[in-house]
C-alpha cells in the first residue's frame, strides 16, 4: 500500500447529512476564488449527483457563494428558476425543461427545489451553455420581447427569423443539426446574416436601449441573442460534422462558449487502500503528479494540475434510475 499526500476521506454523498464538516479540506483550496467549477466524470451517475448537491451546499452555508451556474441555456435556466422558488407544482419540471435537462439534471434540480424551502432567499441557476437542444426558439422569443419594449422596428426584423428556427426545434442537438442542414442555403445564409444583424444592432443601440430599460435587461437581452448566434453557428458546424465535410475543430465553439474569458488518479487511489473509500484529493500539494483521469467510458491523458485543483473521488458509480427519455 502507498501513501497519497493531499487525500482525505469524506464522510458521506448525501447532501441532507447535516455536517458539512468532512469538506473542510476544501477551504484552503477555494481560499480566494470567486468562481468553483464543480464538474462530473460522466452523466446520469447517482453518486456524481449527489456529490455536486452537498458541494453546493458546502459552497453556499460555509463559503458564502450565492449564485449558481449551470450547463443549460439561458432561456432555458429562466424558465426552470420560477419552480425551483417554489411555484408550481413538483411534478411540473418536464413541462419546463427539455428530456435532456431533465435527465441530467433532474434530480440535482429537484433536490434544488426542496432545499430552497428552508431558504428566505431562493438559490437560482443561471444558464450558461448554449441550449441543450441547439433551439434557436426560446432565445429568440426573450430578445424579440426586449425588443418589442425598446425598439419595436428592430423587434420586426425577427419576425422573419423565427419561423426558420422554428423549423429547426429538436428533442436534442443530433435532432436539431440535421434539421439546420434541410433548410435551403439561402434560408441558412438568410438566419445567419439576420442574426448578425441583429447582433450588431443590439452593441449599436446600447446607450439608448439601456436608458430606455436599464442596464440589466440589456446585458440579459444581449445574452440570449449571442447564445443563439452561437447555436446558429454550432448547428452547421454539427451539421457539416455528421456530413462528413466539417472544419477540424468547428465543434468546439461550445467549449469556447461556455469557458471563462482570458498514471490516473483512480489507480493511485486504490494503489493507496482508499478505493473503497469517498475522498478529496487536493491536486496542488498531492504527490505524486497525475497525468490520467475517466471520462465517461475513457481514460483522459492530461496533467490534472493544470485541470482541476480537487478531486472528489467515489467509491461507486451506479445509475442514476431518476432518469429516463
Amino acid at each position: 500500500m502507498t501513501s497519497l499526500n493531499g487525500t482525505v476521506t469524506v464522510n458521506t454523498l448525501d447532501p441532507a447529512d447535516p455536517q458539512l464538516s468532512d469538506l473542510e479540506p476544501l477551504r484552503d483550496a477555494l481560499a480566494g476564488a470567486r468562481v468553483v467549477g464543480v464538474g462530473e466524470g460522466a452523466h446520469f451517475v447517482a453518486e456524481f449527483t449527489l456529490a455536486r448537491a452537498r458541494l453546493m451546499r458546502y459552497l453556499v452555508e460555509q463559503c458564502g457563494f450565492t449564485t449558481l451556474a449551470g450547463e443549460l441555456g439561458a432561456s432555458e435556466a429562466a424558465a426552470v428558476n420560477p419552480w425551483l422558488a417554489g411555484e408550481g407544482d413538483d411534478t411540473d419540471l418536464p413541462q419546463l425543461a427539455v428530456p435532456l435537462t431533465v435527465g441530467v439534471f433532474g434530480q440535482l434540480l429537484r433536490w434544488l427545489r426542496d432545499y430552497n424551502r428552508s431558504r428566505s432567499t431562493p438559490l437560482q441557476v443561471n444558464g450558461i451553455d448554449l441550449p441543450n437542444t441547439l433551439t434557436l426558439s426560446p432565445d429568440l422569443a426573450r430578445v424579440r420581447s426586449y425588443l418589442n419594449s425598446v425598439d419595436p422596428p428592430t423587434a420586426a426584423l425577427l419576425d422573419d427569423l423565427r419561423p426558420l428556427a422554428g423549423r429547426i426545434t429538436g428533442g436534442s442537438a443530433v435532432v436539431s443539426a440535421p434539421r439546420w442542414g434541410t433548410l435551403s442555403t439561402a434560408e441558412q445564409d438568410a438566419l445567419t446574416a439576420g442574426l448578425a444583424r441583429l447582433s450588431l444592432r443590439l452593441r449599436t443601440m446600447a446607450p439608448l436601449y439601456i436608458d430606455r430599460a436599464g442596464p440589466d435587461s440589456y446585458a440579459t437581452a444581449c445574452r440570449h441573442l449571442s447564445a443563439a448566434v452561437h447555436t446558429d453557428y454550432q448547428l452547421r458546424a454539427m451539421n457539416d460534422f455528421f456530413a462528413g465535410k466539417g472544419a477540424p475543430g468547428d465543434p468546439s465553439l461550445r467549449e469556447h462558449y461556455m469557458a471563462p474569458s482570458d498514471g490516473s488518479i483512480e489507480k493511485a487511489l486504490v494503489d493507496a487502500g482508499l478505493g473503497d473509500s469517498i475522498t478529496l484529493t487536493d491536486l496542488r500539494v498531492s504527490a505524486p503528479v497525475f497525468h490520467r483521469i475517466r471520462s465517461q467510458s475513457a481514460m483522459m491523458d492530461i496533467d490534472l494540475r493544470q485541470a482541476f485543483d480537487v478531486i472528489l473521488a467515489s467509491s461507486a458509480a451506479t445509475r442514476d434510475e431518476t432518469v429516463s427519455f
